[in-house]
């Protein structure tokens, strides 16, 4: 896996856009399928990666965050279903928390999680584009 940054002005004030790629993300069944210990070794390499790229981004410390979630499929062969890649951004929320970005992972400072359908952009991963609520933001 590689962590890429886009450039700064491809967000809007008040989000961050945090792209992680290299492998196509995991979905939920083949995350369960796998023994306990390995499961939480993926998790600890996606939860890593996403402190590592809030930190590089230098993602503030927020009260009140938004998510949105979209999986990167390198090409339109089998996609997965909208949410499938719900275990990869539960560890992705817990390296936000471990970047200080967030107190903590509770519904009072992570309001909503949206998840979209894959977009085909010839490389996989997945982006999560942080959203600030602190400051009046509305949770659409």
């Amino acid at each position: 896996m590689a962590a890429r940054l886009l450039d700064d002005h491809l967000d809007d004030p008040g989000t961050w856009t945090l792209t992680l790629t290299g492998d196509r993300p995991m979905t939920m069944n083949s995350h369960r399928t796998l023994h306990p210990m390995v499961r939480a070794k993926v998790d600890k390499v996606y939860r890593q990666a996403f402190h590592t790229l809030a930190r590089a981004r230098k993602v503030p410390a927020l009260q009140t965050i938004r998510l949105i979630i979209t999986p990167l499929h390198k090409d339109g062969r089998s996609p997965q279903d909208v949410a499938a890649c719900a275990p990869a951004a539960k560890a992705a929320v817990d390296g936000l928390v471990d970047a200080h970005v967030i107190p903590a992972d509770t519904p009072v400072h992570v309001r909503q999680i949206t998840f979209l359908a894959p977009r085909v952009c010839g490389v996989n991963g997945r982006e999560i584009v942080v959203v600030d609520l602190s400051a009046g933001g509305v949770v659409t």
